[in-house]
C-alpha cells in the first residue's frame, strides 16, 4: 500500500494493500479516529493522532531562529557540493496502528515520499523497484513479522549498502535490552514505540540529517574513486604508519603489482645517493608536521628493481584532529621521459604542419619524411644520455630541498612567530627559480647547457609568436593583415595550383607554407577570424552574441554620459542605435573579405553559408525599418 506524502488519517479512506501506494488525499489534518473504523484495531487509543489535530504541518523545512526557511537540498561534502532528492521511506508493518498512522503523518509534516507494506513477502521487491532512503520495521511482534530475518534479505541485496533500516521495539518496563541483536542482523537503529506524530517526525529528522546524509556522502565517495581508478597518474593512500590503504590501478601498474595486492603492505623507499640517506627522516619530519613534501625518491618494485619517482606526498587529517593519511601522487622519473617527450612532440607537429589550410592533403612528401627522420635521430641522441639525465635530474632537486629541509627542521622547535615567518619563506621558496639550478651556466656540462639554451629560446619563439598574435586583433591594421595574407599566401598557392600536382609543386607548397613569415601571417589571420567570428556561427547564436556584445557597448555609452565622459562610440546610444544596420555595417566592412579569404585557403563551406544566412537576416530587420534584434511576433 502506499502513503504518498499528502495522504491524510480519515474514516473514509480505504484499507491499505501491500506493496501499492494509496491516492493522494486533500486534507492536511485528521480528525479522530472511531472505534469503527477501518484502520485501527478496536480498543487501540487514538488520543495522539487527536492532539496533533490542527498542529501546524506546514514546517516540511528547516527554519532558523527568526523563522527563515533554510535552504537543507545541496549537500557540501568536502569540495564537493550534489543535490539531495526527496527521502523516501518504507513502512513495514503487518497491520496499521497508531504507531504506522505516526510515521505515515510524520512523512507528510517532513514532505517524504512514503510507501507502507503490510506483507513481508513484497517488501524486498518494493524495495527494489524504488530504492528507498530509510526502511522501518516493526519488531513488535516476531511471531507476525520475523523483522531481523527481513532486515538479513535486504542488506543481502548491494543496493542496500547506504540505506538506513530502523527497527520499532516496544516500550519495556523490565531491564533495558541489548541492541546488538539488531545490528548484527544489519538494523542501523532501533526506535522504542511511540506513536506520537511530532515524535515520529523528530526521529526522522534527525535520521534525515544524520544517517542519510551520512550515507549520501558515502555514496558520492563512488564517483571520487571512479576518478581515482581511471587517472593517469599513481596515487597511493597510506595510513600513518605508512601502510598501503589504497593504490590506483596506475600505482599497481608501476610498481609491478597485481589488483588488491598491495593493500596493507608497506613498500620500501630507497634514498637516490649515500649522500641523501637521511632523505626518508627528513620527508617525515616534514609530512608528519602536516607540510607537503615534493621530491625525487627510488622505491622498490615487486621484482627487486629500484624506480626513481618525483613525488608528492600530502597529509590529510583524520579523527582527532591527527594525520590519519598520506596521500601520495607519483609520477615515474626515467631518461627515456624525454625522449618520449620529443618523440611526441615530433608527431603533434607533424600531424600539425600536415593539417595547415585546405592543402592539408599535399603536405606528405619527402620535406616532412626528412624532418622526422632528422628529429628521430635527436630521439636516439637522447636515449643515450638517459644515464646524464638521471644524474642531472637528482642534482636539480637537490640544493632547493636542502634549504627547506633545513628551514622545515628549524621550525619544530621555533615559536609561533618565527614559524610563521618561516611559512612565509617557504612559499617564496616554492615560487621562484631556485627551483631551476640548472639554469645555470655550467662549463663542465654542455649537454644541460645545449638543452637549456633549447628551451629559452623555443620560450622566447613562443613568447613573441604569443605577443604577434594579440597585437593583430588590433582593428586599425586589419586591412594591413588581411591584404599580406592574400598576397603572400592566397595568390602563390592559387598559381602553384595552377602549374599541376607535380612532386615539385608540393615541395614548394610546403616551403612556401614553412616560412617563418607565412606561419606568422597565417596565425595573425586566424586568430584575427576567431576573434570576430560572431558573424559565422549559426544564426541563433549570431543573435543572442550580437545582443550582449550591443548591450555591452550601450551600457560604455550611458556610463561615459553619466560621468561626462568623451563617448568612444555615439552610434551606439541605446535610444538611437540600430542593431541590423550596425550588423550589416560590420559585415560589409570587416567580415567579408576576410572571411572569403580565410575561407579560400582552409575551405569553410558551413561557415560562409552562416555568414550568408545571417547577412540576410540583419538586412530583412533592416529593410523592414526596424531596430531591434527580432522581428515582431506576429
Amino acid at each position: 500500500m502506499g502513503c504518498a506524502p499528502s495522504i491524510h488519517i480519515s474514516e473514509s479512506r480505504a484499507a491499505h494493500h501491500g506493496g501499492k501506494e494509496a491516492e493522494d488525499a486533500p486534507g492536511p489534518a485528521a480528525p479522530p479516529l472511531s472505534s469503527g473504523g477501518p484502520h485501527l484495531p478496536q480498543g487501540q487509543k487514538t488520543a495522539p493522532l487527536s492532539r496533533t489535530r490542527g498542529a501546524g504541518l506546514a514546517e516540511s523545512e528547516p527554519r532558523d531562529g527568526r523563522g527563515k526557511k533554510v535552504a537543507v537540498a545541496d549537500v557540501q561534502f568536502g569540495p564537493m557540493r550534489f543535490h539531495q532528492d526527496q527521502l523516501q521511506v518504507l513502512l513495514v508493518f503487518t497491520k496499521e496502528d497508531n504507531q504506522c498512522n505516526g510515521f505515515c503523518r510524520a512523512c507528510e509534516k517532513a514532505g517524504f515520499k512514503c510507501t507502507v507494506t503490510k506483507e513481508a513477502q513484497a517488501v524486498l521487491a518494493c524495495f527494489l523497484d524504488k530504492h528507498h532512503d530509510i526502511i522501518i520495521i516493526d519488531h513488535r511482534n516476531p511471531r507476525q513479522l520475523d523483522a531481523e530475518a527481513l532486515c538479513r534479505s535486504i542488506r543481502s541485496s548491494k543496493l542496500s549498502e547506504n540505506t538506513v533500516i530502523v527497527g520499532v521495539v516496544r516500550r519495556v518496563d523490565r531491564e533495558e535490552l541489548s541492541v546488538m541483536p539488531l545490528i548484527a542482523a544489519g538494523f542501523t537503529r532501533r526506535y522504542v514505540e511511540n506513536p506520537n506524530i511530532m515524535a515520529c517526525y523528530n526521529e526522522l529528522r534527525q535520521l534525515e540529517f544524520g544517517e542519510v546524509r551520512s550515507q549520501l556522502k558515502l555514496r558520492a565517495c563512488n564517483s571520487v574513486f571512479t576518478a581515482l581508478e581511471n587517472s593517469e597518474d599513481a596515487i597511493k593512500i597510506t595510513s600513518e604508519d605508512h601502510i598501503i590503504q589504497y593504490a590506483n590501478p596506475a600505482f599497481e601498474t608501476t610498481m609491478g603489482y597485481q589488483s588488491g595486492e598491495l593493500i596493507g603492505k608497506e613498500l620500501g623507499e630507497v634514498p637516490v645517493n649515500e649522500k641523501k640517506a637521511d632523505l626518508l627522516d627528513t620527508i617525515n619530519s616534514c609530512i608528519r608536521i602536516g607540510k607537503e613534501w615534493q621530491g625525487i625518491y627510488y622505491a622498490k618494485k615487486k621484482n627487486g628493481d629500484n624506480i626513481q619517482q618525483n613525488v608528492k606526498i600530502i597529509p590529510v587529517i583524520g579523527q582527532g584532529g591527527k594525520i590519519r593519511h598520506y596521500v601520495s601522487i607519483i609520477r615515474v622519473c626515467s631518461g627515456n621521459n624525454k625522449a618520449e617527450k620529443i618523440s611526441e612532440s615530433v608527431q603533434s607537429d607533424t600531424h600539425t604542419d600536415n593539417q595547415t589550410g585546405k592543402h592539408k592533403d599535399r603536405r606528405k612528401g619527402s620535406l616532412d619524411v626528412k624532418a622526422v627522420a632528422s628529429r628521430a635521430t635527436e630521439v636516439s641522441n637522447q636515449r643515450r644520455h638517459s644515464s646524464m639525465a638521471r644524474i642531472h635530474s637528482m642534482t636539480i632537486e637537490a640544493p632547493i630541498t636542502k634549504v627547506i629541509n633545513i628551514i622545515n627542521a628549524a621550525q619544530e622547535s621555533s615559536p609561533m612567530p618565527v614559524t610563521e615567518a618561516l611559512d612565509r619563506v617557504l612559499e617564496i621558496l616554492r615560487t621562484t627559480e631556485l627551483y631551476s639550478p640548472q639554469f645555470g651556466v655550467k662549463d663542465d656540462d654542455p649537454h644541460a647547457n645545449d638543452l637549456v639554451g633549447g628551451l629559452m629560446n623555443d620560450y622566447r619563439t613562443l613568447r613573441q609568436g604569443i605577443i604577434d598574435m594579440v597585437l593583430a586583433t588590433e582593428m586599425t591594421k586589419h586591412f594591413e593583415h588581411v591584404n599580406k595574407f592574400v598576397n603572400s599566401i592566397n595568390k602563390p598557392l592559387a598559381t602553384l595550383e595552377e602549374n599541376g600536382e607535380t612532386d615539385k609543386d608540393q615541395e614548394a607548397i610546403n616551403t612556401m607554407l614553412r616560412t617563418p613569415e607565412n606561419r606568422t601571417l597565417i596565425k595573425r589571420m586566424l586568430i584575427k577570424c576567431a576573434d570576430v567570428s560572431n558573424p559565422c556561427r549559426p544564426l541563433q547564436y549570431c543573435i543572442e552574441w550580437a545582443a550582449r556584445i550591443s548591450e555591452e557597448y550601450f551600457s560604455q555609452t550611458d556610463e561615459e554620459k553619466q560621468q561626462d565622459l568623451p563617448v568612444v562610440m555615439p552610434v551606439f546610444d541605446r535610444n538611437t542605435c540600430s542593431i541590423p544596420k550596425s550588423q550589416i555595417s560590420f559585415i560589409d566592412y570587416f567580415i567579408t573579405d576576410m572571411f572569403d579569404a580565410w575561407d579560400a585557403f582552409v575551405d569553410l563551406p558551413d561557415l560562409m553559408q552562416h555568414l550568408d544566412n545571417n547577412f540576410k537576416y540583419w538586412k530583412g530587420l533592416d529593410e523592414m525599418k526596424l531596430r531591434s534584434l527580432r522581428p515582431p511576433p506576429e
